[in-house]
C-alpha cells in the first residue's frame, strides 16, 4: 500500500511488493461490488423520485430551503441557529426550488447526489492509497462496505447533512492527495474544505483527521508539496469558520454555542448513557459490514504495532468474530446478526468471510502487501471523528459520519489483506472476500431511506397511481404525522399561526409556525393551532427541562384561550384549535372507540369538557361514589360514569335514589366502555 501517488520523481510512499493480481482475477473482483453499487444508486434515485422526505431533521431544517425557494433570500427570518450552521445542502436545495419550483424530488435527488459522491470518493481514495497488488481488492471491498452500511443507506437520500459532510470530507481528501498540478489542487482543496465545514460543524473534526493523516505521511521529500495542500485545507476551514462566526453574531450567540447548537443537555445525557453500549455493539456502519469493519480496524492496529502479517490476520479474525457476536448479544440480549432470521444472503456472506479469516493466516506472505504507514494514516484520520462521537453524540451512529470514509477504507484494507493471503493458497480463493463483501450489500438495498422490506413492498404495491396521490404517498411516508399535517391544513387560514415543538410543520407552513415548547396557556394566545407532541422525548423536555405540562388534558383546561382538541394519537401528538374547527372532529380523529361493557352504567354527565368532568367526578367521589370514573367519548367530550350497576330494577332504583339525595341526576344505560382518562390532571399554568 502507498500513502500518496508518485509525482514528478517524488519517491513512492512504500515499495510495492513484486507481482500483481492476475487480470483474470482483477475484473471479477471489481464487478460484484460495482454491480451492487449501481443497483443501490438506482434504487435510491427511484425512491427519491416518488417518496417525499421522511426524516424529522430533513423537514425541520429544510424549512430554510422552503423559505429560500419562496423568497430567493438566502438568509430570511425564521431560520433556526442549528439550520444556519448547515448551509451547504439547505442553501443549494433552496436555490434549486427557487429557480425550478418546489418539487420534493429535486431536493431528494440533490441529497442522493451527495451519497453518490461519497461512494465515488471512497473508490477514488482506495485507488490513491492502495498500490499493486492491493488496489484490486481494497477498492471493491471498501465500496461494498459503504453500500452494505444500513446507516449510509438510511440517510443516503434523507435530505439531512450526515451524508453531505461525509462526502465533502472524502472529496477533500481526494483533492488533497491527488496528482493534480498545484494551481488546480490548492484552490480545489480550499473549496472542498470550506464545503466540509459548511456541510455541518462536525466537518471540522473530519478536516482535523485529514490534516493529521496528511501530516503523518512519510517521505520528507514530499513535504514541500504537502505544505501548500495543508495550507489550503486550513484556509478553507478558516473560511467556513468565518461564515459560522458571522452567523453566530447575527444569532446573538457565541461561536462555540453556534457550532454546538442542537447538542442539548437532553441529547448529551442520552449519548452518555449509550456510550458503552454503542462501543460494545460495534455497529458503527450498521450490522452487515460490522465484521469487516472490526476486522479492518483491528488488523490496522496490529500492523501499526509492528505485528507480522500472519499474527495480524489471526488476531484480527478472532477479535472481529468474537466482538461482532458477543458484543451485540451482551448489550441487546438477543440473537446477533446474521443469525436472527435464519438462512439468508447476509448469513452466507458472513460465513464466507469468517472462513476467509480462518484460512488467511495460513497463506499470509512474509512481507505484507499493505503499507503500515498508510494504515496508520487511516487510523489517524479515523481518530478525531471517533473520539468526538464517543464524547458527544454516541446516542446515534449517524453522527459518526465524519469518519465514514476511513472506516470503509479500513474495512477495504482488511478485506484486501484476506484476499491477498488467500491468493497464495488458491488462486480463485482470492475472490471470496470481495464477492462476500458485495453480497452483504444485497439485503441492504431494503434499508434505503430507512424503509425496510415491508415498506418497500408496500411502496411498490401503491404503483404509479399511488405515487402520484398526495394523500396516499404522504400517509406512506409520514405515518401518524400525515394526520397531524392534514388537521393543520384543514384548520389553518392565511395569516394564522401554529405554536408547536414539532419543527416538521414549519416545512409545510414556513412562515406560520412558532417552534417552541409552550410553558403556559398565555403562550397560545393569538395562535390558531397548538400541536402538542406527546412522545417520550417531548414529555421529558417539557416536564423535566421546561417545567411545563405535557399531558393533553392539562392544556384542554386552558380558559384563555379556550382550546378544543380536534385530533390525537396517544403517545404521539394532540392537535388543539383556538376557535371553531373547520369541521367537527369525530371520535376516530382521536382514536376513541367504545367496547362492550358488563352490567349497567350510571352516567352522571355526558359530552362535557374535561375540566367540568374533573370537577364533577371529584364531587361525586366526595359523597361516596368512589368508583366514579372519567371516560373520553370524543376528542373534546367526556363523561362521568359509575360502571357495574346490577341489572335488577331494585338495584337501579337504589342507585338513582342515592344519587338524587346527594344532588346528582343520573341516567342508567347499557354498559359501554370508552377510554378511561386520569381524573385529576391539573390544568396547565395560565401564565408562565
Amino acid at each position: 500500500m502507498r500513502t500518496l501517488e508518485r509525482r514528478r520523481g517524488a519517491p513512492a510512499a512504500a515499495s510495492a511488493l513484486p507481482g500483481a493480481v492476475p487480470r483474470s482475477l482483477a475484473a471479477p473482483a471489481q464487478l460484484p461490488a460495482a454491480a451492487v453499487a449501481v443497483v443501490f444508486c438506482a434504487g435510491a434515485l427511484f425512491a427519491a423520485s416518488v417518496v417525499p422526505y421522511r426524516q424529522w431533521d430533513a423537514l425541520a431544517f429544510g424549512t430554510w430551503s422552503r423559505l429560500i425557494g419562496e423568497t430567493g433570500d438566502l438568509f430570511p427570518d425564521g431560520v433556526t441557529t442549528t439550520a444556519l450552521a448547515r448551509p451547504l445542502f439547505y442553501v443549494e436545495q433552496g436555490l434549486a426550488w427557487h429557480w425550478l419550483g418546489y418539487h420534493a424530488w429535486l431536493g431528494r435527488w440533490l441529497s442522493a447526489a451527495f451519497g453518490i459522491a461519497f461512494v465515488a470518493a471512497v473508490a477514488l481514495l482506495a485507488g490513491q492509497l492502495a498500490g499493486a497488488p492491493a488496489r484490486s481488492f481494497v477498492r471493491p471491498i471498501a465500496v461494498a462496505a459503504a453500500v452494505a452500511s444500513s446507516v449510509v443507506a438510511t440517510f443516503f437520500l434523507a435530505g439531512m447533512t450526515d451524508v453531505p459532510v461525509a462526502a465533502a470530507a472524502a472529496v477533500t481528501a481526494v483533492a488533497l492527495w491527488s496528482r493534480l498540478r498545484p494551481s488546480v489542487r490548492v484552490p480545489l482543496v480550499a473549496g472542498c474544505a470550506a464545503a466540509t465545514v459548511l456541510a455541518k460543524p462536525s466537518g471540522l473534526v473530519a478536516l482535523a483527521g485529514i490534516a493529521l493523516a496528511t501530516a503523518t505521511a512519510p517521505a520528507p521529500a514530499r513535504r514541500p508539496r504537502l505544505v501548500p495542500g495543508l495550507a489550503a485545507l486550513a484556509s478553507g476551514a478558516g473560511a467556513g469558520l468565518v461564515y459560522d462566526a458571522v452567523q453566530a453574531r447575527r444569532s446573538h450567540v457565541s461561536l462555540r454555542a453556534f457550532l454546538e447548537s442542537g447538542n442539548t443537555d437532553y441529547y448529551l445525557a442520552k449519548a452518555s448513557s449509550a456510550r458503552l453500549d454503542q462501543l460494545a455493539r460495534a455497529a458503527w456502519l450498521g450490522e452487515a459490514p460490522r465484521l469487516l469493519v472490526v476486522f479492518g480496524v483491528v488488523y490496522a492496529l496490529a500492523r501499526v504495532s509492528r505485528a507480522g502479517e500472519r499474527f495480524a490476520l489471526a488476531v484480527a479474525g478472532v477479535l472481529a468474530v468474537a466482538w461482532s457476536l458477543a458484543g451485540p448479544a451482551l448489550v441487546d440480549g438477543a440473537t446477533p446478526y446474521p443469525f436472527r432470521s435464519g438462512p439468508s444472503v447476509g448469513l452466507v456472506a458472513w460465513t464466507v468471510l469468517v472462513l476467509c479469516m480462518a484460512a488467511a493466516p495460513f497463506g499470509a506472505p512474509t512481507a505484507s502487501p499493505l503499507d503500515r504507514r498508510a494504515l496508520a494514516m487511516l487510523l489517524v484520520w479515523l481518530a478525531p471523528g471517533l473520539v468526538a462521537w464517543i464524547a458527544y453524540r454516541s446516542d446515534d451512529v449517524r453522527f459518526l459520519s465524519p469518519a465514514w470514509a476511513p472506516l470503509v477504507l479500513l474495512a477495504g484494507c482488511g478485506g484486501a489483506a484476506l484476499a491477498l493471503a488467500l491468493l497464495r493458497v488458491r488462486r480463485w480463493a482470492a475472490l471470496a472476500p470481495p464477492v462476500a463483501a458485495a453480497l452483504l450489500g444485497v439485503p441492504n438495498l431494503a434499508s434505503l431511506d430507512g424503509l425496510g422490506h415491508a415498506e418497500w413492498r408496500h411502496l411498490l404495491e401503491l404503483g404509479p397511481s399511488g405515487w402520484g396521490n398526495r394523500a396516499a404517498i404522504e400517509n406512506f411516508a409520514y405515518g401518524p404525522f400525515s394526520y397531524e399535517l392534514d388537521l393543520a391544513r384543514q384548520n389553518l387560514g392565511p395569516g394564522q399561526r401554529i405554536v408547536t415543538s414539532d419543527g416538521r410543520l414549519s416545512f409545510f407552513f414556513p412562515r406560520a409556525v412558532d417552534v417552541q415548547y409552550a410553558r403556559s396557556c398565555a403562550d397560545l394566545r393569538g395562535a390558531r393551532l397548538f400541536v402538542l407532541l406527546t412522545g417520550d422525548e417531548s414529555v421529558d423536555i417539557m416536564e423535566r427541562l421546561n417545567g411545563s405540562a405535557a399531558d393533553p388534558l392539562a392544556w384542554a383546561q386552558c380558559g384563555q384561550p379556550r382550546l378544543r382538541l380536534i385530533g390525537s394519537q396517544p403517545g404521539i401528538y394532540s392537535v388543539f384549535v383556538n376557535g371553531r374547527p373547520a369541521r367537527a372532529p369525530s371520535p376516530a380523529d382521536c382514536h376513541v372507540s367504545p367496547s362492550p361493557g358488563s352490567l349497567l352504567d350510571g352516567v352522571f354527565a355526558d359530552a362535557i369538557p374535561y375540566a367540568a368532568a374533573r370537577a364533577l367526578r371529584a364531587r361525586a367521589a366526595s359523597v361516596g361514589f368512589v368508583t366514579a370514573r372519567i371516560e373520553q367519548t370524543g376528542c373534546d367530550s367526556f363523561r362521568v360514569v359509575v360502571p357495574g350497576i346490577p341489572e335488577p330494577a331494585a338495584n337501579q332504583a337504589d342507585f338513582r335514589r342515592e344519587a338524587v339525595s346527594t344532588g346528582f341526576r343520573v341516567r342508567i344505560v347499557p354498559a359501554q366502555r370508552f377510554p378511561e382518562v386520569p381524573p385529576d390532571v391539573p390544568p396547565a399554568r395560565a401564565r408562565a
